[in-house]
């Protein structure tokens, strides 16, 4: 009896996943960190040891030198008596967010230019290749600034 076609497509799927991670172990472990960070900033609220905008001024500006064996705060507190990881696990989280809905914009954003040089030829279409290629010819390292 032969495995169902599902099956079998998943089992190649996992196949070339191996064979991936086999020829490129640097690309495994990069994956491994990014699948990570989602993960932290995904379930933030259950991950953070603390809440972020909870102050303490009894352990403010503690450094991590500074602190106890137990390790109440593992990466201290900022000047407020925040802990810092939990403030870092949240941070994760709108980064990610900012990043996807960057990426999401772009898409729509090009997507919809695309779609008006292609439909309406002409006078327009030239005005927006040339808005184009005037965002392009600005360094990403500009932009940056």
């Amino acid at each position: 009896m032969h495995p169902h076609p599902v099956a079998r497509a998943g089992r190649a799927a996992w196949g070339a996943v191996s064979v991936l991670v086999r020829r490129k172990p640097l690309g495994a472990v990069s994956a491994a960190i990014i699948g990570a960070l989602v993960a932290v900033a995904t379930f933030a609220p259950v991950v953070a040891p603390r809440d972020p905008y909870a102050f303490n001024l009894n352990d403010r500006g503690l450094p991590i030198r500074m602190q106890s064996p137990d390790a109440t705060f593992l990466l201290g507190t900022d000047p407020l008596g925040r802990d810092v990881l939990s403030r870092l696990v949240y941070g994760a989280r709108v980064s990610l967010i900012v990043g996807f809905a960057s990426v999401v914009i772009g898409t729509l954003l090009g997507t919809a230019l695309g779609l008006v040089c292609g439909y309406w030829e002409g006078r327009l279409d030239h005005v927006i290749q040339r808005g184009v290629d005037t965002v392009m010819a600005i360094p990403a390292i500009v932009v940056a600034l």
